[in-house]
């Protein structure tokens, strides 16, 4: 309602699922590598980002990272973070994906990436959900 018949994407509180409204724009951009940048910020995202690792209480092998492409995919920063908090860093390569807006998947690109995206985690997804069986942890899993 805010946005009048502007674009504008949410979620709910209730259960995280994405809502759409407004006229959604049809400016199909391929998705593309963007330019390391503000890396002056990165300690500091680090920081924020350990902190809240910490409170986890989770094995970190099994806390993902994952960054979903964009026009300009942070693809670097992502890394790196995951890198300083030595947590796997999954993000599959999947050709031909477009967004809709510049940010934003469209539907066939969602589709294909997330399918890849459970593929390349299972691994860890597996060995994860089976912790405590004595299972050794998945091998290049970061």
């Amino acid at each position: 309602m805010l946005c009048g018949h502007e674009f504008a994407v949410y979620r709910t509180i209730g259960n995280g699922q994405w809502f759409t409204s407004g006229t959604k724009p049809d400016q199909h951009v391929d998705v593309a590598e963007g330019p390391p940048i503000d890396a002056e910020q990165w300690p500091h995202f680090i920081d924020l980002a350990g902190k809240f690792v910490s409170g986890l209480q989770v094995d970190r092998q099994c806390i993902v990272l994952t960054i979903v492409p964009s026009a300009k995919t942070k693809r670097a920063e992502a890394r790196a973070i995951a890198q300083a908090l030595g947590v796997p860093f999954i993000v599959p390569q999947v050709a031909g994906l477009t967004t809709f807006d510049g940010s934003h998947l469209d539907s066939r690109s969602a589709a294909l990436w997330s399918a890849a995206f459970l593929e390349a985690a299972g691994p860890v997804l597996e060995h994860c959900t089976r912790a405590g069986t004595g299972a050794a942890p998945p091998a290049g899993a970061k």
